[in-house]
């Protein structure tokens, strides 16, 4: 029995829901970028870095948050704690549940 990939079951909304939170994601950046500081410089381009991340994922974090919650969300390259943590207050905006 073969199992499709991430990429064949994810359908077109769930990677608008990728899209979606990628662009929160910079948009989070661009207001840090305003504000002065070594740690809003680090935190935008933290920022940055999950939307690129989130915007090249094969899978959609919806269905990595209904599958695994926050302990899937991290595994993503560049992705810690505190923006997985966004990611799922992003999703529940959404309407996404675990």
């Amino acid at each position: 029995m073969s199992y499709p990939s991430p990429s064949e079951h994810t359908h077109p909304s769930h990677r608008a829901v990728n899209r979606e939170v990628a662009d929160a994601f910079r948009a989070k950046a661009e207001r840090l970028k305003l504000k002065t500081g070594e740690t809003s410089f680090f935190r935008a381009r933290a920022y940055e870095q999950a939307a690129e991340a989130v915007d090249k994922l094969e899978e959609s974090l919806e269905e990595m948050y209904k599958r695994s919650w926050i302990g899937g969300i991290q595994k993503i390259p560049g992705i810690g704690n505190r923006i997985a943590h966004d990611i799922e207050r992003e999703l529940r905006k959404r309407g996404v549940k675990r």
